[in-house]
């Protein structure tokens, strides 16, 4: 079993790249269109249909009536997605009941245990501001859902696409205001489609009068909504432990999605930048939503090329016949690593005592000797092997064991084996229990001398311990 002991010591810096998210959801805020002969339409998004859908050419699947009533409406004045998160009745165009979706495809999918952060702009609109058709309501339903595979839909009842489960469920706003719905979540890997839409069977759908109503068709209702500036970003603080030596060091928190992340640094400080100039641990908290963020905590060490010669770490003690791997600093660019026997590595592997020595040196021009002593200690304290035993069934000393006291550290396994002169296996076992009662082959072994040999591994305070023991026993018969 190979132990990990680690020193570290810290390659320096003077400033941190900045870092930014991606939105994952291309042309999240529905200003890049398409242009199809004479015509344009959204790129990247589409109408689930029970057809598939050219992704990589959206001109052949132009539906303007459904899914651009307005391209102005958008919360910048440009344009904007488009759901009908409920309609119910008829009216002159003969509207059904169903549901109106849109979907893209992400730019990656999203990676199993990752934490994300989802948010949307959305807005209740009346599509027949003339109320020619129908009467329009307020509903709850601006949901997302994701899917591996394409999805296909069926607008006429039953609705197979209302299996889907939502991950981000809106609530009832009884205005035309601008509202930001946000969650964040755990992606399970399955997450290659994203479609926005209501989910919920009628029942479960909320709608809230908006006053504007038609007479001439009171069963028809219809709910639509504005869909902006849709994101979904992977929640993530890019930051390590670092130094400097320099007189200070700006560490850059900077994301770009979503535009309004609060910083909240342990200082207090709300920036994105930190301005670091002495050796400390510094806190950040990346805020998505009152709900949604992020805490990690880094490291800095000040530096300056006036360093000290010589480094000490503490004492390393493995068990006889064990090995470790040391390490000198840490794995960054511009360390450079020597050890006294001219290798270069980080890692080194040890099997003997001794007194182990490396150069370690980094871009500000600072070289600091490292010196790791290192002992070997007896980890079979506990153990008893005898070296004779007398297999005459008088119930004193017949069978050849190893024992163990009560203070004997736990083990994992024991591997436990008899070899006659000749070096042939005559006996094995891995149950700590048993030994042998000097048989072979169900006969009694003659008198004599034999080999054994002990595998033990038992659990340490850093991992597994290993004990090896082997030597001569003498079998005796009357």
């Amino acid at each position: 079993m190979i132990h990990r002991f680690i020193f570290v010591l810290i390659v320096l810096n003077f400033q941190l790249p900045v870092w930014s998210q991606d939105n994952l959801v291309a042309n999240g805020n529905f200003n890049e269109s398409l242009a199809c002969s004479g015509n344009t339409t959204i790129a990247h998004w589409f109408i689930p249909q029970n057809n598939p859908v050219d992704i990589d050419n959206l001109c052949p699947y132009i539906d303007w009536w459904r899914f651009i009533r307005d391209p102005k409406m958008g919360i910048q004045g440009s344009a904007c997605g488009f759901v009908e998160t409920y309609y119910k009745g008829f009216a002159d165009d003969n509207i059904y009941s169903g549901r109106l979706y849109m979907a893209t495809k992400l730019t990656k999918p999203l990676q199993a245990g990752q934490q994300y952060y989802f948010e949307m702009m959305v807005r209740a609109v009346d599509t027949f501001p003339n109320l020619k058709l129908v009467n329009t309501v307020f509903t709850n339903g601006q949901d997302i859902s994701f899917a591996k595979e394409m999805p296909l839909f069926d607008f006429d009842i039953p609705r197979n696409f209302l299996t889907l489960r939502p991950v981000v469920t809106s609530t009832l706003k009884t205005n035309y205001e601008w509202h930001k719905i946000s969650h964040c979540f755990r992606a399970t890997g399955n997450e290659h489609y994203l479609i926005i839409g209501n989910f919920r069977n009628d029942a479960n759908t909320d709608t809230a009068t908006t006053k504007k109503r038609n007479p001439n068709f009171p069963n028809g209702l219809i709910a639509n909504y504005a869909i902006d500036n849709v994101i979904l970003t992977p929640m993530n603080i890019q930051l390590t432990d670092t130094s400097f030596c320099q007189s200070t060091l700006v560490i850059n928190a900077f994301t770009s999605y979503p535009k309004e992340i609060a910083y909240q640094w342990s200082d207090g400080s709300t920036a994105p930048q930190y301005t670091a100039t002495k050796n400390e641990t510094i806190a950040l908290r990346l805020k998505y939503s009152d709900q949604c963020f992020l805490d990690k905590s880094i490291q800095i060490l000040a530096l300056s090329k006036a360093g000290p010669g010589i480094m000490h770490t503490k004492d390393t003690t493995f068990c006889e016949g064990d090995n470790i791997l040391i390490s000198g600093g840490i794995h960054l660019a511009d360390q450079t690593i020597t050890w006294d026997d001219g290798s270069t590595v980080s890692d080194r592997n040890i099997t003997a005592p001794g007194t182990y020595t490396s150069l370690i040196g980094n871009k500000c021009g600072l070289s600091i000797t490292q010196k790791i002593y290192v002992k070997t200690k007896s980890c079979d304290s506990g153990l008893f092997l005898p070296n004779i035993f007398t297999p005459n069934a008088d119930g004193v000393n017949d069978e050849f064991k190893p024992f163990f006291s009560d203070d004997f550290r736990e083990m994992h396994s024991m591997e436990f084996s008899i070899f006659n002169r000749w070096g042939q296996l005559i006996y094995f076992t891995r149950d700590s229990e048993l030994g042998w009662d000097g048989m072979y082959l169900a006969k009694p072994a003659p008198s004599g001398v034999y080999g054994y040999q002990l595998l033990i591994k038992t659990k340490t305070a850093t991992g597994t311990g290993i004990i090896r023991r082997q030597g001569d026993l003498t079998l005796v018969r009357p």
